[in-house]
C-alpha cells in the first residue's frame, strides 16, 4: 500500500504560518461530522484556529449566508467551508458561492485561487510515486465535478496523456485502456464497484473512494487489484485531501 500518511505528514510538517478555519454545516450527517472532527484536529496539530458554526436540518438560506458573509468580513479569518453534503431544501452551489473567493479553501468558488483539495492531494502522490509526470498515462474513472473533472485538467497541465471512463464505459474499453496504465484513479461512488486484475506491476492505482459495505465496514471503490502500488482506504487520498487543505488555510 501507498503510505499516505507519510505524504500528508510531510506537508503538515511544512506549515510554519498562522490559519483560522471557519466550518459551517446544517444537520448532523454522521460523515460530515466526523470529516469536520478531523478537521480539527489538523487545524490543532499545526497551531490554526479552528470554529464550527452547525445549523440545524430546517436551516434557511438567509441565516446561513449571514454568516458566511459575517466570516468573509472577519480579516483574521483565512478559510472558509461549506461542509456537504447540503439538506436537500438547500442549493448548495449557491450558498458555496457566497463564500468570499479568497476564502474558499475548498476551490470550488468561481475565481478561486486555490485547486481543489482531493485532485491536488492525488497529484501530489503520482509526484511522489511517478517522479516526473511527463508523457505518462492516467485513467481516470469518474467524471464527477468534485474530483473526475478538475482532476482531467490538472493531469494534462502535469503534461499526461488523460484517459477518461465513466459508468457508461464499456468493459473492454476500461481494459484496454488501464491495461498499460501508469496510473489509475478510481472516482465513482460505489463500494467495491470495480476490479482490477490485469494492470501492470507498476500501475499506481488511487482509490478516492469512502464506501461503507454490506458489514457497515469502511472500503472504497475498488475490490480486488492486483497492484501493490496503491492507496488504501481509509488512511489514503482523505489524508492527502485535508494537508491540502491546510496549506490553503495557512496565511
Amino acid at each position: 500500500m501507498i503510505d499516505c500518511k507519510k505524504y500528508a505528514d510531510e506537508i503538515l510538517d511544512g506549515i510554519t504560518g498562522k490559519g483560522w478555519l471557519a466550518v459551517i454545516s446544517v444537520g448532523n450527517d454522521p460523515a460530515s461530522m466526523s470529516y469536520i472532527k478531523g478537521k480539527r484536529r489538523d487545524c490543532e496539530r499545526v497551531g490554526f484556529k479552528f470554529s464550527h458554526y452547525p445549523f440545524p436540518e430546517e436551516a434557511n438560506v438567509e441565516s446561513i449566508v449571514y454568516t458566511i458573509n459575517l466570516l468573509n468580513n472577519n480579516p483574521e479569518v483565512t478559510g472558509i467551508i461549506v461542509q456537504l453534503p447540503l439538506p436537500a431544501h438547500l442549493d448548495a452551489e449557491a450558498i458555496c458561492n457566497c463564500v468570499a473567493p479568497e476564502k474558499d479553501v475548498d476551490g470550488f468558488v468561481p475565481n478561486s485561487p486555490y485547486k481543489p483539495c482531493t485532485p491536488e492531494g492525488i497529484v501530489h502522490i503520482l509526484r511522489k510515486e511517478l517522479g516526473a509526470l511527463t508523457g505518462r498515462h492516467a485513467v481516470i474513472i469518474g467524471r464527477g465535478k468534485l474530483v473526475g473533472k478538475p482532476l482531467q485538467q490538472m493531469l494534462l497541465a502535469e503534461n499526461m496523456t488523460v484517459s477518461i471512463c465513466h459508468s457508461k464505459s464499456c468493459k473492454g474499453d476500461i481494459y484496454a485502456l488501464t491495461s498499460n496504465a501508469d496510473a489509475v484513479i478510481v472516482a465513482v461512488g460505489k463500494p467495491k464497484a470495480l476490479g482490477f486484475g490485469f494492470l501492470r506491476d507498476d500501475c499506481v492505482v488511487i482509490d478516492c473512494g469512502v464506501n461503507r459495505d454490506e458489514n457497515g465496514k469502511l472500503c472504497g471503490d475498488i475490490g480486488y487489484c492486483n497492484s501493490e502500488r496503491r492507496t488504501p482506504v481509509p488512511g489514503g487520498v482523505g489524508l492527502l485531501t485535508r494537508a491540502m487543505l491546510m496549506k490553503h488555510v495557512e496565511n
